[in-house]
This record gives C-alpha cells, sequence and structure tokens, in this order.
C-alpha cells in the first residue's frame, strides 16, 4: 500500500496590473494535479489561495479583477510561491510588504511562469528554464 503524498499549498501573490494567464494557467494545472484513491474519490495534491498587500479585490493588467483571500501578513503558510507577470510587476517592486514577503520564504520556493518579472529578481536568482516549444 502506498501513501498519498503530502498536500502543498501555493500561495499566489496578487498586485495590481497582473498577468491574468499568468495567474489562472497555473492554478488550472496545480488545480487538475489529483490522486485517485483506493475508494474511486480524487484527492488534490495542491491547494490555491491568494495573497495581496491586503486582502479583497485586485485589477488585473487586462481589467477583470481577482480576489485576494489573505493579505500577506495573515496569510497561511505555503510551499510554493507562484509570482505572475504583469506591467504592475514594475509597481510592485516598491511595495516593500510584497517585498519582504516574498524575501521571508526559501530562495527555492518560487514558482515563476515570468521570470523577467522585476519582483522576482528580488526573491532570488531567476532560474532559467525552458518550456517545451518555446524554442
Amino acid at each position: 500500500m502506498t501513501t498519498a503524498p503530502a498536500l502543498q499549498r501555493v500561495a499566489v501573490a496578487l498586485f495590481e496590473g497582473f498577468t491574468v494567464l499568468d495567474v489562472y494557467g497555473p492554478v488550472q494545472a496545480f488545480a487538475s494535479c489529483r490522486t485517485v484513491q483506493p475508494d474511486g474519490t480524487r484527492r488534490p495534491l495542491f491547494e490555491v489561495f491568494s495573497m495581496a498587500s491586503e486582502a479583497g479585490k485586485v485589477k488585473a493588467g487586462e481589467g477583470p479583477a481577482s480576489w485576494a483571500e489573505w493579505s500577506f501578513e495573515k496569510a497561511p503558510d505555503y510551499d510554493i510561491l507562484l509570482i505572475p507577470g504583469g506591467f504592475g510587476s514594475r509597481k510592485a517592486v516598491a511595495d516593500l510588504a510584497f517585498l519582504e514577503r516574498l524575501a521571508s520564504r526559501p530562495r527555492s520556493a518560487p514558482a515563476r511562469p515570468c521570470s523577467r518579472a522585476p519582483a522576482c529578481s528580488t526573491a532570488g536568482p531567476p532560474r532559467r528554464t525552458r518550456s517545451p516549444g518555446t524554442g
């Protein structure tokens, strides 16, 4: 009998002007990861939540708003930090609460769909990865 892997918490750091696809593409991928239990039920491998400088509405660069469930200060612990890109990332690097929250995590924690986001450079050196089909 094998044991199920521990549930991993994924925190999505939102800021005004984030790119929608950089958030919801990875969120869908994490949410789709499940294991089938012996009784046939599906168990998620990841729990995803959102946070921002303040809990509440956060406007994306493309227009629609998303909801930050937690403020950085009150957010639960997490295993993976997802930092989206977007034009708002330029302003995010001036937000001390945002940067302090990112800096408080281990260097190996950030997951970044956009390695050019300025906020990512504060969290540690970017890891060079290539996605399939990106040449």
